[in-house]
């Protein structure tokens, strides 16, 4: 029984992935006359779903929930990832899965496909706790890589990875895994600059390091033998700490009422919550049972003259106090967004800004040609003895990740509050491949 607006709205939302998907297969960027019939496609369905839910919502409340019990998803789940030429674009099970998982729990309905996808996975709808694999870390980070590889432009990927419904959200997936996997992200600076290495379980993994850098080669004269050089050999030895969302409590009714993705709103809550954590200690963690933040790990590269105030040069400074070696593509800045805007004033000798924004609101910004990450668990005080800025290689920080996620469901504790409660688990360690070169290097205000 679809909704009379259903049809137009997955007719509009095909025609947005049709553009994209040409673009993609012919390998280049979207042309102006693309790019103005996806502006009007997704306005086209801004305005099918303003007035399907204002259809909705002259219907009877319980004529209303029967409508959302019927229907189930109005629209399949959204892949931003180009299907073969002739081929269709299949559900994803993990996130059918989910969301029958979800609903079981909520009294909701669960649909067919829901059901068959709990089944060939092996998940009971009745489990009280399940392991959700993960997907391997390059094929969600999007920026240049997936930009590239998919033939659009940065801005357009960005665009579509957002999630807003007016820069291309309509064209990305809205399933328990993607919304998760995309939390994690957007609440993660560490996520998106470093490197991530998942792995299937927790055991301590080597990592080895070496400093060759004072060594050199020889020119060797007739009849003479080579010499030797050893080279000392260490490691970074990541383990895996767990983590936990804390209860995510969901109320029963308003995912009835409201139609909502479920699987999409538990996902994204989960999401969020272990970014933060997992943010904040591969930012300032001491290593001491739990991960080696970056700024912890990191060594100082300049000392400020002031204490309350950061000069244009030593920006200057900090860049050419990290090795040539590693001003090399993954190299950049990292600060909070409020250091940023600070620093975003400075000028150089020449009355330039050193920072060169980008040519929308969207592309990443830069500092002295250098791209910047937003950490919002830097320090945000220009104040006496703190880290502010970072510069250097930070792909030479790894993130080891368990590659799944236990979801734990609660489902009597709270249910005489019509409430479900959801906890996600996760587990990671990271630290600096640091072998004495020093690839990363902060910059710490005066005394």
């Amino acid at each position: 029984m679809p909704f009379p607006h259903d049809v137009a709205i997955h007719k509009a939302v095909q025609a947005g992935r049709n553009i994209v998907d040409t673009a993609a297969r012919e390998g280049r960027e979207l042309t102006a006359q693309e790019r103005a019939a996806l502006d009007a496609t997704h306005k086209d369905v801004e305005r099918l779903r303003a007035s399907r839910q204002a259809a909705i919502d002259n219907i009877p409340i319980a004529t209303n929930e029967m409508l959302m019990r019927l229907t189930g998803p109005l629209i399949p789940p959204l892949s931003d990832t180009p299907a073969p030429i002739g081929a269709g674009r299949p559900g994803n099970r993990i996130d059918d899965a989910m969301a029958g998982w979800a609903k079981f729990a909520m009294g909701l309905p669960v649909a067919e496909s829901e059901s068959r996808a709990l089944s060939s996975l092996g998940y009971s709808a009745t489990a009280a706790e399940i392991e959700l694999p993960l997907s391997p870390h390059e094929s969600l980070t999007g920026g240049a890589l997936g930009a590239a590889r998919a033939g659009v432009s940065r801005e357009v990927w960005n665009a579509m990875t957002t999630g807003s419904d007016t820069g291309g959200g309509y064209l990305v997936p809205q399933g328990f895994t993607a919304a998760l996997e995309r939390a994690l992200l957007a609440h993660s600076g560490m996520l998106q600059s470093a490197s991530v290495v998942r792995t299937t379980t927790g055991e301590e993994l080597p990592f080895p390091t070496s400093d060759d850098t004072s060594n050199e080669g020889e020119l060797l004269r007739e009849g003479r033998a080579t010499s030797e050089q050893d080279v000392e050999v260490g490691a970074l030895r990541l383990s895996s700490y767990e983590y936990s969302s804390k209860m995510v409590r969901v109320q029963n009714q308003l995912m009835r009422d409201a139609g909502l993705d479920v699987g999409a709103v538990v996902g994204a809550m989960l999401g969020e919550r272990l970014g933060r954590i997992l943010n904040r200690d591969c930012t300032t963690g001491n290593g001491a049972a739990r991960p080696m933040g970056i700024v912890t790990a990191a060594t100082l590269g300049v000392t400020a003259a002031s204490a309350t105030a950061i000069a244009a040069d030593e920006i200057i400074e900090l860049v050419h106090s990290v090795d040539p070696a590693y001003r090399t593509p993954g190299c950049g800045f990292m600060m909070t967004d409020t250091v940023f805007k600070g620093v975003s004033l400075l000028k150089d000798g020449d009355g330039n800004y050193l920072m060169k924004p980008g040519l929308t609101e969207a592309a990443q910004p830069t500092l002295r040609g250098w791209p910047v990450v937003i950490n919002a668990h830097m320090s945000a005080t220009i104040a006496a003895s703190e880290k502010v800025i970072l510069f250097g290689q930070v792909k030479k920080y790894l993130i080891r990740q368990v590659g799944k996620i236990r979801v734990q469901r609660l489902v009597e504790r709270y249910a005489e509050y019509n409430q479900t409660a959801f906890i996600g688990f996760s587990a990671f360690d990271a630290g600096l491949l640091d072998a004495g070169t020093h690839p990363v290097k902060y910059l710490q205000m005066g005394t």
